[in-house]
């Protein structure tokens, strides 16, 4: 079984060497930009992990996270 990880990351290169170092059969990267897009992703797609930036161009991560726990 394929897991999906969520990638929200602002900087192309950082995203781009976290997707190449999980790279596997096992894991598929979604690779957003920021939060807006995460959402939207998150409505179409389930993920096992999500891996997130706290600095985003529209809004900070960790409020992002408390609005998800809810």
């Amino acid at each position: 079984m394929i897991k999906n990880i969520l990638i929200i990351e602002d900087d192309i290169s950082l995203s781009n060497g976290i997707t190449f170092a999980l790279k596997s059969s096992e894991f598929a990267c979604v690779q957003v930009q920021d939060l807006h897009s995460a959402k939207q992703k998150m409505k179409s797609l389930g993920f096992q992990l999500i891996i997130l930036d706290i600095n985003l161009p529209d809004g900070n991560g960790l409020d992002f996270l408390q609005e998800l726990r809810q």
